[in-house]
């Protein structure tokens, strides 16, 4: 008889158990399917795509036929995009790069760009970063075009959005140079960015 009262004891434990862990992995399903941290991705009928992500606040179109890859860093709550380009006649990499980063002080560029600077290269910034900014538009927001960062990339271009900053950069092969092609459509994909309120 004590027998019988122990496996059901036991049996009744890890039902318990079962069912709390079932109730917590439903809980972190839901919260991760949640609107806030949705990211879509829409077919095109120009033969491309929308990406959405509506935890950093944006959406852009690239083309059908890329290396569409979403990663996430250790240190950044945002997702990092990075698009591998399918040109024919190229040779190695070529590609872009999205990362969202926080700027809640709302830095102004030249500030941020130094704190990026430090940042990725563990070094001093190297003196005042306003003659390496230049100011574009993109999609008739306001932007800047920078060379400054210490990466593989040629250049980078930033758009601040209150406590936000978007950062695209065109990447490719290290031994290789940046193709006019993959160049122009970098620009593509950029001119589609929208912020999503």
């Amino acid at each position: 008889m004590k027998r019988v009262l122990q496996t059901r004891l036991g049996a009744l434990v890890m039902l318990t158990l079962v069912a709390l862990v079932t109730a917590m992995v439903i809980k972190v399903c839901f919260a991760f399917n949640s609107p806030i941290y949705k990211e879509t991705r829409i077919f095109l009928t120009n033969g491309w795509n929308t990406y959405t992500d509506t935890k950093a606040g944006y959406s852009f179109d690239y083309p059908q036929n890329v290396h569409f890859s979403v990663s996430h860093d250790a240190d950044s709550i945002y997702n990092t995009i990075n698009i591998a380009f399918e040109l024919p006649m190229t040779h190695g990499y070529q590609g872009m790069v999205i990362r969202v980063e926080d700027n809640p002080e709302e830095l102004p560029i030249d500030r941020l760009l130094e704190q990026l600077y430090m940042k990725r290269s563990h070094k001093t910034p190297p003196g005042d970063f306003s003659q390496f900014i230049d100011p574009i538009t993109v999609s008739g927001m306001p932007a800047f075009r920078t060379c400054i960062l210490p990466d593989v990339s040629e250049f980078h271009v930033f758009i601040l959005h209150g406590a936000k900053v978007y950062d695209f950069a065109p990447v490719h092969d290290a031994a290789a140079n940046m193709d006019a092609k993959s160049l122009s459509l970098f620009y593509q994909v950029l001119s589609t960015f929208t912020l999503n309120p």
